[in-house]
């Protein structure tokens, strides 16, 4: 008796498209677990006419400031640092890993490969919805501040001061319990 293995075959181009550079300052990250239940139906909700997709979303959410908007001035005669233009917080990345653990299709209503990508979105963007409403922003904002605080020890060792344009929103450290930063 013949054993008959199926034989699968694949095939995988990868192209690098291209590659650019950021300054990006992830400050706090958030895991998220959500079930995104899908059911949609033509004309009955019963069996031939339904279909179903049960998705287990587990997501990263990363969660800091792009210093490229970010400017700093070195004024090195009197050793001072100005820095200005800081950025709200804002959702960073997503890093989502979708499980489907139910797919039922009708004899009548089945998915087509772009349900299955607006699905994916869905389920992305009820992730990224979640960490908006989340304290992830806030807490991002006090890791800021503390890390900002940080680059001021770093330039006082070498006898330097840090300034900052109070007028950024983000130089608001009453919110968090901590001194104003340093004008």
């Amino acid at each position: 008796m013949m054993n008959m293995e199926p034989v699968v075959e694949q095939e995988s181009t990868v192209i690098l498209e291209r590659i650019k550079e950021v300054a990006k300052l992830i400050t706090v990250e958030g895991q998220f677990a959500n079930i995104l239940d899908h059911k949609d139906y033509v004309g009955y909700d019963y069996f031939p006419f339904q279909k179903k997709a049960l998705l287990k979303v587990q997501a990263k959410v990363s969660v800091g400031f792009d210093m490229e908007k970010v400017k700093f001035d070195f004024d090195h005669t009197n050793k001072i640092i100005h820095i200005s233009n800081i950025p709200q917080p804002e959702i960073l990345a997503i890093d989502p890993d979708i499980s489907y653990y139910d797919i039922s299709e009708g004899y009548f209503n089945s998915f087509t490969p772009e349900e299955l990508t607006t699905l994916n979105k869905q389920a992305k963007q009820m992730v990224r919805d979640n960490a908006l409403n989340s304290e992830l922003l806030d807490k991002a904002q006090e890791q800021g501040i503390e890390t900002f605080k940080l680059i001021e020890f770093i330039a006082s060792v070498e006898n330097w001061k840090v300034k900052y344009d109070m007028a950024d929103p983000v130089l608001n450290t009453a919110d968090v319990g901590l001194p104003p930063l340093t004008n």
